[in-house]
């Protein structure tokens, strides 16, 4: 079972992983998402996070 960090990066590189599909809520409640390939991403990325993140396609305003 996947449980910490260290488990999804073992994971992710045994199953030949090469990029990672990261999906959210945007704050109007929409599904977003965006893919980061996998050599950029270590197990401090899980609690430090991804920045400076572009937000420039995730609009808040209503279609």
């Amino acid at each position: 079972m996947v449980q910490t960090a260290q488990d999804v990066m073992s994971f992710a590189k045994e199953h030949g992983a090469q990029m990672v599909s990261l999906r959210f809520i945007d704050f109007i409640g929409r599904w977003r998402h965006f893919t980061v390939p996998l050599h950029e991403l270590h197990e401090g990325t899980f609690e430090e996070g991804l920045a400076p993140w572009n937000t420039s396609s995730t609009s808040t305003a209503e279609p």
